[in-house]
């Protein structure tokens, strides 16, 4: 019918249609479906930029990134294939510094003006098919990366209760107050506030007229003007250098809930990562982030302002092919399939040769997408023999989901991914110099934790390898500026990556005061954790209800059952969450000899299975 359908359309004269047997082959028609139209919006003018480019580079061959982290050559380029292809580029590239450093374990971490971009690697990239872009869920290979409104632009600003950064942007124009265009207070204000940020090592591109220095004094203003409203509103006596840290710390507890996600509550344990940053900002914010995190290494590329291009300069051409299947998985499995794979893969690796990559350089790689017979998530194994996919599939879940299935599994989709390595940009060890530390440019006045200290300035191009020294420290480099704070040490090693190494983790003292910066911080802590439970009760369930219409809800309580924070599962059932958890005979008040504070309770669905509140008193 589709075929037909599509046959009508040429017929009519449409110069563009997206079918989506062929788009996305893959069961669950509403996915299905969201995912043509998405091509079918995307593509026409992705079309029209391809063919912009090639008026412009004439009979150079053209290759493109994709969503999934390969290249593609111009024809075979898809609009629903190019959403996440920028941030992709970012993934390849932290990946490519993490193996060159020797690496195992690393979360990428690219700041830039508007959002945060998060990502991570353990040895190979973590793809998924489906994916959630302004608020449309479409399916296409991508490389896992989450995604915060949190930049250099994110707007600062205070609710009434507490002090808020984003998630609004105040983009590149009018931009930050301090670049002189009537701009909104911005976390870029803060970090120039705050001494991170030099104007004396900045073009002169800003104002009006594009020929102006960054503007302290307005950014000083607006910090006393939001500060005196925080203390009207909120009878305190805040500095307006409590105010930016504030909202500093703010930000980097907003991006290090974002890198839980992809670490913390997928089974990974952070602290043995290294961090990768990128981007232009997050260089003045890497240590802090660190810090939260338990991260003991950061590794700052040469080309961070760049390494997305730097990533698509690393990329292999890629291919991939999609085959629904849905049967039961049994020892057989595999030879029965073998055809199919075969079939498959053939079309793509002669599409991939024939774009110049020579056959020894071609992998094809060939996976099950299995789940537990009944259940709804499927996970990606690559195929082996029986016993191998069984148990590579156990460990799997198991680290994601804390248990061991013991149901029959089904056999969901066939997957073929085939690579060919191209040329790639090879960094050069230049050795160690036994130079000596150059004399600092500058030593200026950087604020850290409400004390303010003198910190030599150094610039990029007057390091040699081996440089070493202890924070705090500014390094500035052309298109990013890298703030060593106090307790991190910075070494530029053969390679002139920059590595921080945090030496001991600093405690944080937290007083009873009423704190508009704290209760901000505590707020994404609490939530992280009642989102987190929203992703084990996800993963875990049977229930159509639950899985697909999120119908429940996860919150958290004080002892006497008031709601702290509730995740956007299902909203409308929190109304009557505080009241039905305070009704309960077996209160909270209850667990209170064991010193507990705070509570959570999930609210399942209506189906009538597991309907009652349960709670998990933690200690």
């Amino acid at each position: 019918h589709e075929s037909r359908a599509a046959q009508i359309a040429r017929e009519v004269g449409f110069s563009h249609i997206s079918v989506s047997h062929e788009i996305m082959p893959l069961i669950k028609i509403v996915g299905r479906g969201q995912t043509t139209v998405v091509d079918a919006y995307l593509s026409p003018i992705l079309l029209e930029y391809v063919r912009s480019v090639r008026l412009q580079t004439g009979e150079i061959p053209l290759e493109f990134m994709q969503s999934s982290g390969g290249l593609t050559d111009a024809d075979s380029f898809t609009g629903k294939d190019a959403i996440m292809s920028g941030p992709a580029g970012g993934v390849i590239g932290a990946a490519a510094v993490a193996k060159l450093n020797g690496l195992g374990e690393t979360i990428g971490f690219d700041m830039g003006g508007t959002s945060t971009d998060v990502s991570r690697y353990g040895g190979d990239f973590e793809r998924v098919v489906e994916v959630q872009t302004a608020g449309i869920q479409f399916q296409t290979p991508s490389l896992k990366i989450n995604t915060v409104a949190a930049g250099g632009g994110s707007l600062l600003w205070f609710d009434g209760q507490k002090m808020r950064v984003g998630p609004e942007s105040a983009g590149a124009e009018p931009g930050p107050v301090c670049y002189g265009k009537n701009g909104q207070l911005a976390l870029t204000d803060a970090n120039l506030f705050l001494g991170r940020l030099l104007p004396d090592f900045f073009p002169k591109t800003f104002g009006v007229t594009h020929d102006q220095p960054l503007d302290s004094h307005a950014t000083e203003e607006s910090f006393a003007q939001i500060t005196d409203e925080i203390n009207s509103a909120l009878q305190t006596e805040f500095s307006e250098t409590d105010v930016a840290l504030g909202f500093v710390r703010i930000a980097n507890e907003t991006m290090a809930s974002a890198i839980k996600e992809i670490s913390v509550a997928r089974g990974f344990d952070v602290r043995t990562h290294g961090l990768v940053c990128f981007g232009g900002a997050a260089a003045q914010h890497a240590c802090g982030i660190a810090r939260i995190l338990g991260i003991r290494k950061v590794m700052i590329h040469p080309l961070a302002g760049l390494l997305s291009a730097y990533g698509i300069a690393m990329a292999d051409q890629s291919r991939y092919a999609l085959r629904s299947v849905l049967k039961q998985y049994a020892p057989e499995t595999v030879a029965e399939f073998e055809g199919q794979f075969a079939d498959m893969a053939a079309p793509l690796e002669k599409e991939i040769a024939g774009a110049g990559i020579e056959r020894q350089n071609i992998v094809t790689k060939k996976f099950f997408d299995l789940r537990p017979t009944g259940t709804d998530n499927f996970l990606t194994i690559p195929v082996g023999d029986f016993e191998e996919t069984t148990d590579r599939f156990a460990e799997l879940h198991t680290q994601l989901y804390g248990f061991a299935p013991t149901d029959d599994l089904e056999l969901v989709n066939l997957r073929v991914e085939v690579n060919g390595r191209g040329h790639h940009f090879e960094e050069q060890s230049l050795g160690k110099s036994d130079a000596e530390i150059p004399a600092p440019k500058v030593v200026t006045e950087v604020t850290f934790d409400s004390e303010t200290r003198h910190v030599p300035v150094y610039n990029m191009d007057d390091l040699d390898p081996g440089f070493t020294l202890d924070g705090p420290a500014i390094i500035t480099e052309q298109s990013s500026t890298i703030v060593v704070e106090p307790g991190f040490s910075a070494f530029l090693n053969e390679y002139r990556h920059i590595v921080l190494t945090q030496k001991e983790a600093a405690e944080v003292a937290v007083g009873p005061e009423r704190d508009p910066i704290m209760l901000e911080v505590f707020n994404h802590l609490f939530m992280s954790i009642a989102e987190q439970m929203g992703h084990t009760l996800t993963n875990t369930s049977h229930s159509v209800n639950i899985k697909e219409r999120l119908d429940f809800s996860c919150a958290i309580f004080d002892p006497d059952g008031n709601l702290v924070a509730n995740a956007p599962h299902m909203p409308v059932h929190l109304g009557a969450m505080s009241e039905s958890v305070k009704a309960q005979p077996w209160t909270p008040r209850r667990y209170r000899r064991h010193d507990t504070r705070l509570h959570a309770a999930v609210r399942r669905d209506h189906s009538g299975r597991r309907g009652r509140h349960r709670q998990f008193p933690s200690r």
